[in-house]
């Protein structure tokens, strides 16, 4: 935050700063904070961007003339699909669902095997769904993500994150 500030007091247009974070939530704090630390340079709330670097890839997709027509955002797809799902509900469903995918490595097909589904499986179920009867993807889902594990190899991990 102190190097944002710095860099907009010695004359950068906060227009052309963004910080890029992994998750939704440490983004909202970031942001708090920049807004925070740019308040006293006389500069509103959003001067200078936050983005998940989900969302900067999309931006950039877009300004590059890229079709991000597929790419769909997770956010509004859940809240779409529990319209009065708790902000804290959200970030546990988003961090889980990009911790199967990117983490652990398994896909709908594979968590749909399992007998005895948790809640978090069931909601990546249905959240894939949901994507798929959109004839859309996430960020994680068209491979534009961090890359993934072999999914046979993550055994117990799996199995843990899966049942909860």
């Amino acid at each position: 935050m102190a190097r944002i500030a710095w860099l907009v007091a010695c004359g950068a247009d906060p227009a052309r700063i963004t910080a890029v974070t992994f998750n939704k939530r440490a983004a909202d704090e970031m942001a708090a904070r920049v807004d925070a630390a740019l308040e006293p340079l006389g500069l509103a709330p959003g001067a200078a961007r936050v983005k998940t670097f989900h969302a900067r890839g999309r931006e950039i997709l877009a300004d590059g003339g890229e079709s991000v027509e597929p790419l769909l955002d997770r956010e509004a797809v859940l809240r779409d699909m529990w319209p009065d799902i708790t902000a804290s509900a959200l970030r546990r469903l988003d961090d889980a669902f990009s911790r199967l995918k990117l983490e652990i490595g398994v896909t709908a097909r594979e968590v749909s095997n399992d007998p005895e589904p948790g809640p978090i499986a069931r909601a990546f179920l249905a959240y894939e769904q949901a994507i798929e009867d959109a004839g859309g993807l996430d960020f994680e889902g068209a491979g534009l993500g961090l890359g993934v594990s072999d999914a046979a190899s993550a055994g117990p991990r799996a199995s843990s994150m899966l049942s909860r």
